[in-house]
């Protein structure tokens, strides 16, 4: 079945930073969101009376928890104690999205801007059907031509998700191409080098009756024997180290 969370008051407001002030876009939500929740990573993701901040923003001003932040607003100005730190699936690392996000409060939201019509509403939805997600967006857009209404899916969040992540894409492309590139030089200098060591062998080969494309035969097989046992060797020692190398330190 479809679920919808509560709708969440957002305002932008200014927040101190060194000698100057950034941008910053409030949340409000009231508990623990069923859609769309913000995910701990340090302290708390619930603001109570103070303030989380997504990740990416406070690691960009060097912000922790225990740290103090003064927003203003438009009814004045506010001093709150950063409570935690977390991401949220929809949005993008800052400052690729610009103003960054942090979750007050209700009550917190209303002492900064207490007329409520000033606030911009977002709600959440998760739907049974994740196919019909355009559609929805769609019939949302088509019953509210009037009005200010931004529509966003899911498919539309991951290939923002999948920009972020196209250059780190196509550096690890290429770092595997000289990596191949690299690894089958090697290969064919090491191959090279060991038949020059063993002349004495590949003549023996030739005095018993072998051809030069047997006697090549013989080399590359046995290469393959030799690099097939090194191959389930290291897979043996990468399923063992892997989830320890993995791990939370």
């Amino acid at each position: 079945r479809d679920e919808v969370e509560v709708d969440a008051g957002v305002l932008v407001v200014d927040v101190e930073v060194g000698n100057g002030t950034e941008p910053l876009l409030l949340s409000g939500i009231s508990g623990r969101p069923r859609v769309n929740a913000p995910v701990r990573t340090a302290g708390t993701a619930s603001p109570s009376d103070g303030i989380v901040l997504e990740r990416s923003f406070a690691a960009a001003l060097g912000l922790d928890v225990g740290a103090r932040l003064r927003l203003t607003g438009p009814a004045g100005d506010l001093t709150l104690p950063v409570v935690g730190t977390a991401i949220l699936p929809s949005q993008a690392r800052y400052p690729r999205s610009n103003p960054g996000v942090a979750w007050v409060s209700l009550p917190t939201l209303e002492q900064l801007q207490p007329d409520r019509d000033q606030w911009t509403w977002v709600q959440a939805l998760r739907l049974a059907d994740p196919a019909s997600a355009g559609a929805v967006a769609d019939s949302v857009l088509v019953d509210s031509p009037a009005r200010n209404v931004y529509v966003q899916t899911w498919e539309g969040q991951r290939d923002l998700a999948l920009q972020e992540a196209a250059p780190l894409q196509l550096i690890l492309t290429m770092y595997t191409v000289v990596l191949l590139a690299v690894a089958f030089a090697v290969v064919a200098v090491l191959v090279g080098a060991r038949a020059l060591e063993q002349s004495r062998e590949i003549g023996l080969l030739k005095a018993v009756g072998l051809t030069p494309r047997q006697v090549a035969a013989v080399f590359v097989i046995e290469s393959v024997a030799l690099g097939l046992l090194a191959a389930v060797l290291g897979f043996v020692a990468g399923a063992l180290l892997a989830p320890r190398l993995a791990g939370a330190m």
